[in-house]
């Protein structure tokens, strides 16, 4: 009798199992297909006339929106979108996304968003974001527009902080790194914590590195000394 009851559980718990591969299968074919869509979608913005492509970029981000809200989308890789940055936090709590799309002689309009889980709703959340002189939706973030490449994680006083280390394109003359930080609140917003950089006898909500377009500057964050590194630069 007992070892019928263990075989019927060894039963139901490979059904289970097979009806979790079956859902999660099916979450990744169709984010195979949004994918495949988001990447034509990317590439036509690129072909069209500054005017238009400033036009349905946000018509791309809108795409994306909709498909970072799909099931399984926060652990699928989206391989194929190579020019949208794509990192997570060391304690994988966090996803970013960034990227730029060129308009007139050395300008960049700037998109992206922070998925996390939010332990409150129990779920994944997508706030979106935006840079420059655009009309803000009411839960977006207004953020400072870059390339962002690394993320670390680090927590004082039982609140964890999210530093973002970032690339702007700025201009033909010259490009900036950024250092900027996020984190969610006990209620689980995510905000952008203000004047933690003390630059000199001023408290700044971020730091902001200018050099000129024919150098290259190197920031990154070193783990074994748990410090940001960056070049020395000095004026022309």
């Amino acid at each position: 009798m007992m070892a019928f009851r263990s075989y019927r559980h060894v039963g139901v718990l490979l059904l289970l199992i097979f009806q979790l591969g079956f859902i999660y299968g099916q979450d990744d074919t169709a984010l195979a297909a949004s994918e495949s869509a988001l990447r034509l979608s990317y590439q036509n913005i690129l072909e069209q006339n500054d005017y238009k492509r400033e036009n349905i970029s946000f018509d791309f981000f809108h795409q994306f929106t909709e498909v970072l809200n799909q099931n399984g989308s926060y652990d699928y890789p989206f391989d194929s979108l190579k020019y949208i940055g794509k990192i997570y936090s060391p304690d994988h709590n966090i996803r970013f996304y960034s990227w730029n799309i060129p308009v007139g002689i050395d300008g960049n309009l700037y998109f992206g968003f922070v998925q996390y889980f939010s332990k409150d709703d129990k779920a994944f959340r997508v706030v979106p974001l935006y840079s420059g002189a655009i009309d803000h939706p009411a839960d977006s973030l207004d953020w400072y527009g870059a390339l962002y490449y690394e993320i670390i994680e680090t927590k004082h006083a039982g609140q964890k902080y999210y530093t973002l280390l970032g690339y702007d394109l700025n201009t033909a003359l010259s490009n900036k790194k950024v250092i900027t930080i996020i984190a969610i609140d006990r209620f689980g917003e995510l905000y952008l914590p203000k004047k933690l950089f003390q630059d000199g006898i001023k408290l700044e909500d971020r730091i902001v590195f200018e050099y000129n377009e024919q150098a290259q500057m190197m920031l990154r964050y070193d783990k074994q000394q748990k410090m940001i590194v960056f070049d020395h630069l000095s004026p022309d």
